[in-house]
């Protein structure tokens, strides 16, 4: 009762009345309250030079903690009480005391934007103490750790102006303050940091660089200062993800850090992370299609590399439903054949999606097949619907996968699935034996077609000369022909003769060769359209 009472006397300012306490009382000089506080806290607390001249006098001990582990002197910082602060360090108060969580007074007043005149006091200490700069607190913070990330310019600038300040201390979890700057978007602190010695390419314990910081997020003129420092490890990849700052720009979708990053530093754009994706496999995977037209745009970039699961950029591209990026792709020679992990080539991907988007261009052919096998045009961004462009543009409805199944065997609509098959017929391979004439034989029960006639005919197989299976039966192989009908009939529509011949020997009628840019059967790209004129 008597201690909560002589603290109100404090706040009250009663000199008078403390000085007869202490005279009657001077063993009770650092009595504390229910939170530690002495009176010369308080004291300080309220800024009462008066109060904590008398109370030093009488014998108060200046660097007694509270609960916290607060003294005298923090108490005078946080409640921005200046005279107070000068006071104390012109008393002897230790300048470098620090609390439980390791924070000096120093710590405290840089938090704060406007006090740069408690700060003006603390820096410029004199006698008994020297302050110590770079002090860090419980979380290995100086205090220019902590200007940085309030991003408090000012201060920043007067601790920059001390002696001893080291800019490259490094807290606990490996961060220096110029990583904090980046992190925040801070570009005059970097800037500053950088004109003060800070090294730009170091990793935090993640592994994390300045450089990916700005780049993760999308701070481009950090990036451009970075790009400028000798070696800002451009190739370095986090220890989480293994991204490097490539991969973050592509990830948040930073096309004008993408740009800087290919212009500047000439990064290895085939670079993996812990997933093997490329910086092309990002952009991708998180839909960045301007990104993807910007990397494409580079020589050097390979298209066809596989991350962990097998899987391309073009497969992602696909699995992912988005046709502009897609049609990007194949446009620039992705490889129309690779396949996943699993087998499945990018027609397998194609029909088991739903529904595409992102189309990008109007692609013409998707309103033709369409009208080809009697959709409406709400499905022309279908699975089947897009897998038909890409067998269109050279993938295979006949691949089989790990499982043995075929982008067709999908096709759950029976009707749909004839006209495909009638529209894109199974590819003519060659003879597995001559290499020469075209196979025709299948063999039961693979069903592999891997012979010509004449081959089958001259050599007894008991076993498949692809899968070695026992042949149980040969079809194909009984020497009848087609009927005249069939054979001058056009392989497209069904309908009307053929009457169009391409320069690799297929044939269409006129109606529907007319509509093509590649050959249906083979897939090499027509140069000459021949029109035969039968009698």
């Amino acid at each position: 009762m008597q201690v909560y009472k002589i603290t109100e006397k404090i706040k009250q300012g009663d000199i008078h009345y403390i000085k007869t306490f202490l005279k009657e009382n001077p063993d009770k000089i650092n009595q504390t309250n229910s939170w530690g506080l002495t009176y010369l806290m308080v004291a300080c607390q309220q800024g009462n030079t008066d109060l904590i001249n008398l109370l030093i006098d009488a014998g108060a001990d200046l660097d007694m903690s509270d609960k916290g582990g607060n003294t005298a002197l923090h108490y005078a910082v946080t409640n921005h009480q200046r005279d107070a602060v000068a006071l104390m360090i012109s008393r002897q108060a230790n300048v470098n005391s620090q609390n439980f969580r390791g924070n000096s007074p120093l710590h405290r007043v840089v938090k704060e934007k406007d006090w740069k005149d408690v700060l003006e006091v603390l820096l410029n200490t004199r006698g008994k103490y020297i302050l110590q700069i770079n002090q860090q607190n419980s979380n290995g913070d100086t205090p220019l750790h902590l200007a940085c990330h309030w991003g408090h310019m000012d201060i920043i600038h007067k601790l920059l102006q001390q002696s001893y300040i080291n800019v490259n201390v490094v807290d606990n979890k490996g961060d220096m303050p110029l990583h904090l700057a980046c992190r925040g978007g801070q570009t005059d602190i970097v800037y500053l940091l950088l004109q003060s010695n800070s090294v730009a390419n170091v990793g935090n314990i993640n592994g994390y660089t300045p450089l990916h910081w700005a780049c993760r997020g999308g701070y481009i003129d950090i990036v451009h200062l970075l790009l400028q420092m000798p070696d800002p490890a451009v190739n370095v990849g986090d220890i989480k993800y293994g991204y490097t700052p490539l991969h973050w720009a592509c990830l948040g979708g930073h096309t004008d850090i993408v740009h800087l990053l290919l212009l500047l530093s000439k990064p290895d754009v085939h670079v993996v992370d812990s997933a093997g994706n490329t910086p092309l496999h990002v952009a991708v995977l998180w839909q960045r299609y301007d990104i993807l037209t910007l990397m494409l745009s580079q020589d050097s970039v390979k298209l066809d590399l596989k991350n962990r699961n097998k899987m391309t950029p073009l497969l992602l591209a696909v699995s992912g439903g988005h046709l502009g990026m897609i049609h990007t792709l194949i446009s620039k020679r992705a490889s129309i054949h690779a396949v996943d992990g699993g087998g499945n080539n990018c027609m397998h991907l194609a029909v088991e999606k739903k529904v595409f988007h992102s189309e990008g261009e109007h692609l013409d052919i998707l309103d033709e097949f369409c009208l080809k096998f009697s959709l409406s045009k709400k499905d022309r961004l279908s699975g089947t619907v897009v897998a038909s462009y890409l067998a269109y543009q050279g993938a295979n409805f006949y691949h089989k996968n790990s499982e043995n199944v075929t982008p067709l065997d999908l096709i759950k609509n029976l009707h749909l699935k004839e006209q495909i098959q009638a529209f894109f017929p199974p590819p003519q391979l060659p003879c597995l034996i001559c290499e020469d004439k075209e196979a025709t034989v299948t063999f039961q029960p693979c069903e592999h077609t891997v012979m010509c006639e004449e081959c089958c005919s001259k050599i007894k197989r008991k076993t498949c000369p692809q899968c070695r299976q026992p042949v149980a039966g040969k079809s194909g192989f009984d020497g009848s022909q087609a009927d005249d009908q069939t054979t001058c009939t056009c392989t497209i529509c069904m309908e009307r003769r053929w009457n169009m011949v391409f320069e690799c020997g297929h044939t269409t009628c006129k109606e529907c060769g007319e509509r093509l840019h590649k050959c249906h059967l083979c897939r090499k790209q027509i140069e000459k359209k021949i029109i035969i004129i039968k009698h």
